[in-house]
């Protein structure tokens, strides 16, 4: 039996859906999220910054802990410290955020300065580097060792190694994914963003410069009306199906890119700010984002106050009790408030001391250089733990579950990290979109000032 495979333990309590707090659909499945790391993800420039690897640390570990708790019934203890670990769903909307927040930089930049575009294929070219050569092994493993009766079907190694099984209306396996592979749903949506982007750029760049004579000021302006407003339609328009639709209508709604829009685009509304501030230098929009990022423990502490109320019953129900629509409004607006809480700082003050001594740290900044890794393995190391030993699920033995499952998880992200993920970055300058000598690729102008 899988892990996460629609099973509950008895007395579990069905909540809200996913991206709110964890729901009857979160539970299950295994939220989880990859974020990139080798996106420009300085303000404006391209320096790696170790406090993105921090946000990727925390937000892995979080995930750890809510799959570790929810295989041995944990998570359904009424318990304030359980119920929080139960909303470690959060961590996907911290791993969108962040893709929003490096992915879309480049493209912010051209919008509000001008200067040449982003090469659409360079950049599709290096997600596909990133994300798939280690994922395909991972899904090997998966099919062939936890769904054998179905590692022979060509239908399923298709939708599932081109990251399209979400949109599969009759799906062979129970819940979000199959054993060892349901926090592969996340990865579906990351992928779905990577290929809207590009095109949701054009459009808001077109946004952003119409009438020919709009400065850095307006443009940055109208950039963020844009995303706050599609930010709005995001949450709005779940909140009507919520109301509106059955169970499993809505179950599969909320993994798709729609339901999680809202998080990537506050991520590039950050990335507009970071970009626009630099833009400016000495201006009022430079001075408030500096004093918004130079505050980590103001806005770590809202995310936590959040996360506490969307550990309370406003958001999220007790045992036996089903979460209402009231509740998952709540809990749907908690979720971005802590990302925006976690993201911030990092955002708009990367280099700030106290930024980098939580974050930037050489433990947390380690961790995070593998967080992707330990994204894809943790579940099937779950998984291979209680096949192996035949230990029952919802045994509530989480503290020897929790350390096999971070320690595996650490030692195989790493070797994948090592043997996989770091080669194939190799290749990222030998892709389309390279540079070769010739006339240099057409720029746009500047914006009047």
């Amino acid at each position: 039996m899988s892990v996460i495979d629609g099973r509950t333990p008895a007395g579990d309590r069905p909540a809200a859906a996913y991206g709110a707090a964890p729901s009857q659909a979160t539970l299950r499945t295994l939220p989880d999220p990859p974020a990139l790391q080798d996106a420009p993800s300085s303000p404006g420039g391209t320096s790696h910054l170790v406090a993105l690897d921090g946000i990727r640390a925390v937000a892995s570990l979080i995930v750890v802990l809510l799959h570790t708790a929810f295989a041995t019934a944990m998570a359904a203890d009424n318990t304030m410290v359980w119920r929080v670990i139960y909303n470690g769903g959060v961590g996907v909307p911290i791993f969108f955020a962040l893709s929003g927040l490096l992915l879309y930089r480049p493209w912010a930049r051209n919008a509000i300065e001008g200067g040449t575009r982003p090469d659409a294929r360079a950049y599709l070219w290096r997600r596909g580097l990133r994300i798939l050569p280690t994922y395909w092994i991972v899904l090997a493993v998966g099919l062939i060792a936890f769904s054998p009766g179905h590692a022979a079907s060509p239908r399923a190694w298709l939708e599932w190694a081109t990251l399209t099984e979400h949109y599969d209306p009759n799906p062979w396996w129970d819940g979000v994914g199959p054993p060892g592979l349901g926090p592969v749903w996340s990865l579906s949506v990351e992928v779905s963003f990577y290929l809207l982007l590009p095109l949701l750029a054009v459009g808001l760049r077109w946004f952003a410069v119409r009438g020919g004579r709009a400065g850095v000021d307006e443009r940055a302006r109208r950039l963020l009306i844009a995303l706050l407003t599609l930010t709005a339609l995001s949450y709005l328009t779940t909140m009507v199906l919520r109301a509106t639709v059955e169970y499993e209508t809505m179950f599969y709604y909320e993994h798709l890119l729609p339901r999680s829009l809202l998080y990537f685009t506050l991520g590039m509304a950050l990335s507009v700010v970071s970009v626009w501030a630099k833009a400016r230098p000495g201006t009022q929009v430079a001075r408030r984002a500096a004093i918004l990022g130079s505050m980590p423990g103001a806005w770590w502490l809202m995310a936590l106050c959040c996360l506490v109320l969307a550990s309370t019953p406003i958001s999220l129900p007790f045992q036996d009790v089903p979460q209402n629509a009231p509740q998952y409004m709540v809990s749907g607006a908690l979720y971005p408030l802590i990302a925006l809480g976690v993201v911030l700082p990092a955002a708009l003050a990367p280099r700030n001391r106290v930024t980098v001594a939580v974050l930037g740290n050489r433990l947390v900044r380690s961790v995070g250089l593998i967080s992707y890794g330990i994204y894809l393995w943790h579940q099937p190391i779950i998984q291979a733990w209680y096949d192996i030993t035949g230990r029952p699920l919802w045994h509530r033995d989480f503290w020897v579950l929790f350390p096999v499952t971070m320690a595996g998880s650490l030692v195989v992200a790493t070797v994948s990290y090592f043997a996989v993920e770091k080669p194939f970055q190799l290749l990222r300058d030998r892709g389309p979109g390279r540079r070769r000598a010739g006339p240099a690729r057409k720029a746009d102008p500047p914006p009047a000032r």
